[in-house]
């Protein structure tokens, strides 16, 4: 289907994609009408566009818009929560919401990266607030968000112990973990204890009640309240 190329506000920035990112929420929303009017709050127009990760060349910049200029490789999280129309050939995104490409990224990795990253980024630092030399455990180290995770929480100093299956081991490992734990071997629970932070990427509220049991005392309520609180939010959002 063909839409001519949407015009931009002053404060937006026209992008020719060259790469987007599909994550399980694009899928989610094709699925399930009712998934669409809680994304978007019930405004959306009779065809709509999915998707939003993009990366892409700077086409058009609006009069108010500074950053950037024609010709600008970048790429961002667009929209969400809204349509942010990724899937087009053009893509209207607000400025403040995408960033230069990194020179050493292609577009397709590029596109792949926004919404696992920004993730990641909330698990570890907004809600963990993981400070230098504190304990997490990740699970699904090798997966989207986990493995942005496990380099995010390097980077802050923290010691990291990664789950994942032993096929991925070499992987997780060259992310730099301390301590790897092959889930299928044996239950984590019995292998780690005392830890500050769990990133729990696993949708199960059995695997998150084991997931308590291995944090550190004095901060297990705390965390099982807002597991709970994160979890009844991720429920209805996805429906489950």
């Amino acid at each position: 289907m063909t839409f001519p190329t949407p015009a931009i506000g002053t404060n937006q920035v026209l992008i020719r994609t060259k790469a987007i990112g599909i994550n399980p929420i694009d899928i989610q929303v094709r699925d399930a009408k009712n998934m669409l009017e809680m994304i978007t709050g019930g405004n959306y127009p009779e065809k709509v566009i999915l998707g939003w990760d993009v990366a892409g060349i700077v086409e058009q910049v609006g009069g108010s818009v500074q950053t950037f200029q024609p010709g600008d490789e970048v790429y961002g999280l667009i929209n969400m929560p809204g349509l942010g129309s990724t899937y087009a050939t053009h893509v209207v995104a607000p400025a403040e919401q995408v960033s230069f490409m990194p020179r050493n990224l292609s577009f397709v990795a590029a596109g792949a990266t926004p919404m696992a990253a920004l993730t990641a980024w909330q698990a570890v630092v907004t809600l963990g607030q993981l400070q230098q030399g504190e304990k997490v455990l990740i699970h699904g180290a090798s997966g989207g968000v986990g493995h942005f995770a496990v380099q995010f929480a390097k980077a802050r100093g923290a010691y990291v112990t990664g789950t994942a299956s032993a096929k991925n081991e070499a992987f997780v490992r060259n992310l730099g973990v301390d301590e790897f734990l092959d889930y299928t071997a044996v239950p984590f629970e019995t292998k780690i204890s005392d830890v500050d932070v769990v990133i729990d990427t696993i949708h199960s509220v059995d695997h998150i009640a084991r997931s308590i049991t291995v944090i550190k005392k004095a901060a297990a309520w705390y965390i099982y309240n807002l597991i709970l609180q994160v979890h009844w939010k991720i429920s209805w959002l996805l429906q489950v």
